[in-house]
């Protein structure tokens, strides 16, 4: 009742431009979310009490795409932004481009952790892997399912096709009879050794989850996939060169992780 009169004052169509220009905003705020969806669904793995965005790919968004998607990761894992501030958003942001390892204490107990590739939000992500601990070793059904702390496991065994499909990435696709059917699940061991496909000698375990920069924090809850004397995969990242499909392999050993979400869970 004061303020629109005096405006009208120096503009008499102010109500018209403040209309137009809300319309204007509501429009690019729109479009702004459109494009923050489809990043979401690109960069963004959502996992029971976490985020993970990839890295670099964040980084180098436009500074409001950055932001918003930021924020988004903050509402989907609270549903609020609460005492969460500008500043915070910029923190993060910034925390982008600091060494691996960085972490970012936030209003409402949230940290934010930076590794290699990845960079996660959550409740003490830093300590909170993402897959239970394995116990033991767990002997594969083959062919058939079994269950482990957090997984479910498929595996078939099919002939050999001229053309085979490409495995994804929670799936492997050995040659069964260098594989052998005695295989099974376990988490590393001090001294493992794993001879990664493409090289023609093993090397220590440790050092290929270095060079495949695989957050220190996950590398003892990854699920190995070993007959009685090789790792043939490291599963979500690399089959072992002693195990791969060659134009001789009469029988493929299809092997299918599956996370489910029993206690105790598995994100």
């Amino acid at each position: 009742q004061e303020l629109l009169p005096l405006m009208e004052s120096y503009n008499p169509q102010m109500r018209a431009v403040l209309l137009r220009l809300s319309k204007l905003a509501e429009e690019d705020w729109d479009f702004l979310n459109d494009q923050v969806d489809g990043l979401w669904k690109e960069l963004a793995e959502q996992r029971p009490g976490q985020v993970s965005l990839q890295r670099w790919a964040v980084a180098q968004l436009p500074l409001s795409l950055k932001r918003l998607l930021l924020r988004r990761a903050i509402l989907t894992l609270r549903g609020h932004l609460g005492n969460i501030e500008d500043n915070h958003i910029e923190s993060i942001a910034q925390a982008l481009l600091k060494p691996s390892g960085t972490t970012l204490s936030l209003p409402g107990g949230l940290v934010f952790a930076v590794e290699y590739e990845v960079c996660t939000l959550g409740l003490r992500p830093e300590i909170s892997p993402l897959w239970p601990p394995l116990t033991g070793e767990i002997p594969l059904a083959i062919p058939g399912e079994t269950l482990l702390s957090g997984w479910r496991v498929q595996t078939s065994l099919e002939p050999s096709k001229p053309e085979r499909p490409k495995a994804l990435k929670w799936q492997a696709l050995l040659d069964y009879e260098r594989a052998g059917d005695q295989l099974r699940v376990r988490s590393r061991r001090p001294g493992d050794r794993f001879q990664p496909l493409g090289l023609n000698q093993p090397k220590k375990l440790q050092d290929f989850m270095v060079d495949a920069k695989i957050p220190r924090a996950w590398r003892d809850r990854i699920p190995l996939v070993t007959s009685p004397h090789h790792i043939l995969w490291v599963v979500g990242w690399r089959i072992s060169e002693l195990a791969k499909l060659s134009p001789s392999t009469k029988t493929v050993l299809s092997l299918q992780f599956e996370p489910i979400e029993n206690p105790p869970r598995l994100s």
